[in-house]
């Protein structure tokens, strides 16, 4: 996808921190690619691909509440990015996974008095 984005893409800064952002969400370094990503959005705040990405990447953080919402955002700049509407289902499904799993506990070791 990236040289898909790179072809369309004009903002060159922007899209060499997302480029970054690609390689340290490979090598499982979650911190570094938020961090780069972030430096994309700051300097292009409409780079829907980007919006996707940091998505990914809160996913594998595990902070589902915010995947979805920047995952929504991108769609919303750019609707037809099959690759955002697979996020977003991947996220509402691992929200609602982690939703279970928490009823699931409270159920187990709550007892309502």
């Amino acid at each position: 996808m990236s040289n898909k984005i790179q072809n369309q893409y004009d903002n060159f800064e922007a899209f060499e921190h997302y480029s970054k952002s690609q390689q340290f969400l490979i090598a499982f370094r979650m911190e570094e690619a938020l961090f780069e990503i972030d430096n994309a959005l700051n300097l292009d705040p409409k780079f829907a691909e980007a919006y996707t990405l940091r998505s990914e990447i809160y996913e594998k953080m595990n902070v589902y509440d915010k995947a979805l919402e920047d995952v929504n955002f991108s769609i919303s700049l750019k609707n037809n990015e099959a690759e955002s509407y697979y996020q977003r289902g991947k996220n509402s499904i691992l929200q609602l996974q982690q939703f279970i799993g928490e009823n699931n506990y409270l159920t187990k070791h709550c007892k309502i008095v």
